[in-house]
């Protein structure tokens, strides 16, 4: 019996849900920075982003324009994609303060696991206090791999 090597067929949000997601997206953004600052960083009108944010594009130059105003924008469509984006390049960080984020984060993870389990809220959370050090954590692996001339 000759083994097969296949990989499972991947498949992706159907349209309207891509369009729905990018939305989200968007407006999560616009929430955190206001509708003007995210039409200003993406290069386009207000009335141009109001246009995408109603489901009128989802342009590959939109999305792309959309990483300008927030590095997690596309969270929801690479998430549907089973992707996550992480920036080439990220600012140093304060180590500092990346440690007692991490810290804080690991303490919570081990109060969630004080009853046997962490449950769906446990996990927002300790997701909550992890998610903003991860650029800085890559941004330290990185600068590691550019030392060894791996990167």
């Amino acid at each position: 019996m000759i083994p097969r090597n296949v990989l499972p067929k991947r498949s992706g949000p159907d349209e309207a849900t891509f369009a729905t997601l990018f939305v989200a997206g968007l407006a999560r953004v616009a929430a955190k920075l206001g509708k003007g600052a995210l039409a200003d960083r993406m290069g386009r009108t207000t009335r141009s982003l109001d246009n995408i944010l109603g489901g009128g594009s989802t342009s590959g130059k939109a999305m792309f324009d959309a990483l300008l105003a927030d590095e997690t924008a596309l969270d929801e469509v690479l998430a549907s994609y089973g992707f996550r984006l992480c920036p080439l390049h990220s600012e140093a960080a304060n180590d500092l303060t990346v440690a007692a984020g991490v810290i804080d984060a690991m303490g919570e993870l081990v109060r969630s696991r004080s009853d046997g389990h962490r449950d769906h809220n446990e996990t927002l959370a300790v997701a909550t206090l992890l998610r903003p050090h991860l650029p800085a954590m890559q941004a330290i692996v990185r600068e590691a791999d550019e030392l060894r001339g791996a990167a």
